[in-house]
């Protein structure tokens, strides 16, 4: 998500187009490939659930971006109100075309419209709901991140990182650090401190490229381990690679710092592909979108063999992200603008009668 200039540096807008192609990629193999997993061969249940982990690097980055870019800044009430009515725009557009075009081909649960009728309140997109909620509170964050000096701080956050990154990655489901906000606020806090005071160690590309590789290796050491022995469970799979894992923020912030230190000036193209890198989660994670695109359209849970699944995961990762894309531009000249102004005035209104009434 996005709360500044369009002119941003294209480096950090194409660690947002990275970040949702990930997650993108993740959702394939979520909805797409895992349903179906028991009859897949060993190499593709393998790859399945490596690429599933790739979500939480994605969802990890948009955070530290977050961080990098809100710890200088005061918040927006307009960018709330904009991730607010997108979302809810998705939602319902969603719903009701599906309703008027495929309600013979779509299974329409009561669950379903609850969720797309009300979609940031019941947590039908949970990272939308998880971020705004971070979103308001950047004030105080920001407040208290200014009040301790460098060293105090980062002994501060290297104690919560390894109590809630580190002891739930040794000592499997101690809950520790189950809370998305919680790991939210952690996040956004290392995000800060990269801009602030930067991370030496990352900084070397050397370092961070290393990092990548021993982090993911270990990873898939541990998911290859468990599927020689052919025991599988998905809970047991992915919790080494959540974003409380110490491994998936080691990776995350490696690629962020990278990623960070390419020189690249403004550049049209990226920027126009990212801007709508939020639109593209909204639409390809919408729970009636979800249950056909994967399975009935692209057909992903038919992979038979690796190049199949890898280049259909090409495919349709790429459509989806194009389409999406035309989607949203479309959404932008129709709605955004008009719709806004309708919510500042609102919130206007709703202010100036508080104050009255106080």
């Amino acid at each position: 998500m996005r709360s500044g200039s369009d002119k941003r540096l294209s480096n950090f807008e194409f660690i947002r187009i990275i970040a949702m192609f990930f997650i993108v990629i993740s959702h394939y193999a979520q909805h797409g490939l895992l349903p179906a997993i028991e009859t897949k061969t060993t190499i593709v249940k393998f790859l399945t659930m490596f690429l599933h982990t790739l979500g939480t690097i994605g969802v990890v980055l948009f955070i530290l971006l977050t961080g990098y870019f809100m710890i200088d800044k005061k918040i927006n009430v307009r960018h709330f109100f904009n991730v607010t009515i997108e979302t809810m725009l998705y939602s319902y557009g969603i719903l009701i075309i599906s309703a008027v075009f495929f309600k013979n081909h779509i299974a329409f649960t009561p669950m379903a419209i609850y969720k797309s009728a009300l979609p940031v309140l019941t947590g039908q997109y949970w990272f939308v709901t998880v971020y705004l909620i971070l979103y308001i509170t950047i004030p105080l964050l920001n407040k208290l991140f200014d009040i301790l000096d460098k060293t105090t701080f980062r002994r501060y956050l290297l104690f919560f990182l390894f109590l809630w990154f580190l002891v739930p990655l040794v000592v499997y489901r101690i809950g520790l650090a189950r809370g998305p906000l919680t790991n939210f606020i952690c996040l956004y806090y290392i995000g800060a401190y990269i801009k602030r005071y930067g991370i030496p160690f990352f900084e070397k590309k050397r370092n961070a490229i290393i990092a990548i590789i021993l982090s993911e290796a270990i990873i898939c050491l541990y998911q290859f381990v468990y599927l020689i022995l052919n025991y599988f469970n998905e809970s047991l799979f992915m919790y080494i690679t959540w974003s409380n894992s110490i491994l998936t923020v080691i990776t995350s912030v490696s690629v962020f710092v990278i990623i960070k230190n390419i020189k690249i000036k403004y550049n049209p193209i990226i920027n126009y592909f990212s801007s709508s890198a939020f639109a593209v989660y909204l639409i390809t994670e919408n729970i009636i979108v979800k249950k056909v695109l994967w399975t009935k359209i692209f057909h992903c849970n038919h992979a038979p063999n690796f190049w199949y699944m890898f280049f259909n995961m090409i495919f349709a990762v790429t459509v989806s992200y194009l389409v999406c894309t035309l989607i949203d531009k479309l959404r932008v000249k129709i709605f955004k603008e008009h719709l806004i102004n309708i919510a500042e005035k609102i919130y206007n209104k709703i202010c100036i009668a508080i104050i009255q009434y106080i």
